[in-house]
């Protein structure tokens, strides 16, 4: 993907989004997974970075296995939400990382070689120009970083081409195919287009630049000084190099750690002074809440269930919802116990959900303009202190008219 073309693909996924109706998704599946433009957003996520497609494809298929049976509504409606989630949090990533700007010479070149190719190809181009874009790949394949890539060029430049000219002074129309091998080179360098990440954090900065295999990472005070620690760590042999070229990493560092994760699941921790097995928690402590729409007679009730593995607490639960007036929102304080009526109970705020325990958030909208309402969880684990943060959406009994 292009520099200047990533401002026109957050836009158009940012439409997709504002577009994307939750109810008609539930509804019509398959319809609405190409018509709400989801398989759009997986092609523009595909171009930007694959993995990130292939994450958004298999959401789409475990949503789709399970809509198509037509049970367990409010699973569908949490799948159907989570590719919304999805789509949303990617897009913002897509729109902060910065595709290295030192490349657009190079595709400025790339796009100059394949103009004159197609002017070639209809007898259109001057001897002056085909030279002249000649010239400047020879000249832009030396910004190249990779030596490989560099070698490839110095070996297209040493070929020998010949040039006649026609009648009317335009290049030969088969003369096009010359060009080639430097289009095929420069679309094979900038196809690894390098993907910046960048932190701030109390006076530092930390970049993370990929570059093919290989990850640099750069430290650096926020103070104004160019002085920085680089880092490469290789992404063939997992081999961490220090670029003597910056500071040397003590002046910003204390340690550095390498944690290798085996294809049999361990994890092993190495510093310069110790080796160690890690013990894998990734999986064995984790807050997760699962939200859920409940009648209790004549109420409409929000159902909160712990679901995790772990206590959890500093709960903030807010719901948000259109009226004819306009857009509205509110943060949900009182609830009720499993089995408490709804009409007899004293609601009382949430503090701490146990594990496996629910509660039941009263005052809940249950009309809406577009018969629907939006849920936003926050809540922090108590032993693992993560956070967990999701939205969730339903539809409201009723409607506004």
């Amino acid at each position: 993907m292009k520099t200047e073309d990533k401002p026109k693909y957050v836009s158009e996924l940012r439409e997709i989004i504002y577009k994307l109706d939750i109810a008609k998704l539930i509804s019509s599946p398959d319809q609405s997974i190409t018509g709400q433009g989801i398989l759009r957003a997986k092609a523009i996520f595909t171009n930007f970075d694959h993995g990130t497609g292939e994450k958004l494809e298999t959401l789409i298929n475990e949503f789709l296995e399970v809509a198509r049976a037509g049970k367990r509504i409010d699973h569908i409606r949490n799948l159907a939400n989570d590719i919304r989630n999805f789509i949303i949090k990617k897009t913002e990533e897509m729109d902060v990382y910065v595709i290295e700007p030192d490349d657009k010479p190079l595709f400025d070149v790339l796009d100059n070689l394949k103009k004159i190719q197609k002017l070639i190809a209809e007898g259109l181009a001057r001897p002056e120009e085909k030279q002249q874009v000649l010239s400047d790949a020879k000249q832009k394949a030396k910004l190249f970083q990779d030596e490989l890539y560099k070698r490839r060029a110095e070996k297209i430049e040493k070929k020998t081409l010949w040039s006649k000219q026609t009648h009317d002074g335009f290049v030969a129309s088969d003369e096009g195919s010359q060009l080639q091998p430097w289009i095929d080179l420069f679309e094979n360098y900038l196809g690894q287009s390098k993907i910046k990440r960048r932190l701030e954090k109390e006076g530092l900065w930390i970049q993370s630049n990929i570059e093919g295999e290989d990850e640099h990472l750069f430290v650096g005070k926020k103070d104004g000084a160019k002085d920085k620690v680089h880092l490469v760590i290789d992404g063939g042999t997992g081999e961490v190099r220090i670029d003597p070229k910056d500071l040397a990493p003590h002046d910003l560092l204390s340690e550095i750690k390498t944690i290798l994760k085996m294809k049999t699941g361990e994890k092993i921790l190495s510093t310069r002074t110790s080796l160690e097995f890690l013990e894998d928690t990734d999986n064995k402590i984790m807050p997760q809440v699962s939200v859920y729409t409940s009648d209790k007679g004549d109420y409409f009730l929000l159902e909160i269930c712990n679901s995790g593995s772990e206590d959890v607490d500093n709960f903030i639960v807010k719901v948000f919802w259109r009226q004819p007036e306009g857009d509205k929102s509110r943060i949900l304080e009182k609830y009720i116990g499993e089995n408490d009526n709804p009409v007899m109970a004293y609601p009382y705020k949430l503090n701490i959900l146990r594990k496996g325990e629910r509660k039941f958030a009263v005052n809940i909208p249950s009309i809406s303009l577009d018969k629907k309402i939006r849920v936003s969880v926050s809540c922090t684990g108590v032993s693992s202190n993560k956070k967990f943060d999701k939205d969730f959406e339903f539809e409201t009994p009723d409607q506004y008219k």
